[in-house]
């Protein structure tokens, strides 16, 4: 029952997100902030459906995972209003490159890249992840890269971000694999 009603918490949010249920309200797609944090929670309720699924606690594993998952997720959403900012100014859709623009935005990114990293560090070091999951900060780094390039007039938005960002989700399991062989 428990993973029933977890499993339809992503198709809900993708309706409550989408379409304007309310009359007089505007959609949670059209709030400053809310479009990606709600994006970001749907995605991040796999980690919770994954481990009712599997009758995994909610303990500080789980929870660990999920806040970054969260994280990361958050600064995908965002870097993708950064390649759809000519759109969303056309119209008149309220996101962080259209309200504060495109370099203060890449800098917050910046800097929830780096406490997303500075996160799963603290919870493998107090003991919440696996000491292995240290080589997924790896996606640190790469994060810096396409956070910088989202900005940049000569990269291609789309392979941006439909490769190279939505990779990003990819290459976690290799690195955890790695991280499990080099680092037990």
């Amino acid at each position: 029952l428990e993973t029933a009603a977890l499993a339809l918490i992503p198709p809900v949010s993708v309706i409550l997100y989408s379409y304007n249920i309310m009359p007089g309200l505007r959609r949670l797609k059209d709030i400053l902030i809310i479009k990606n944090v709600f994006v970001a929670g749907a995605w991040t309720t796999y980690m919770f459906l994954t481990a009712t699924y599997f009758n995994i606690s909610f303990n500080s594993t789980v929870l660990a995972m999920a806040a970054y998952f969260f994280m990361r997720f958050l600064i995908n959403t965002i870097v993708f209003d950064i390649r759809d900012v000519v759109g969303d100014k056309v119209y008149h859709t309220k996101t962080l490159p259209v309200h504060f623009g495109e370099l203060t935005t890449r800098n917050f990114l910046l800097l929830l890249n780096t406490i997303s990293g500075v996160f799963l560090f603290l919870a493998v070091e107090v003991g919440w992840l696996p000491h292995f999951a240290h080589m997924l900060n790896l996606i640190t780094f790469y994060g810096y890269i396409y956070i910088i390039m989202s900005t940049d007039e000569r990269t291609d938005k789309h392979f941006l971000c439909d490769v190279i960002v939505d990779g990003e989700f990819l290459l976690w399991p290799v690195l955890l694999i790695i991280g499990k062989i080099l680092l037990g």
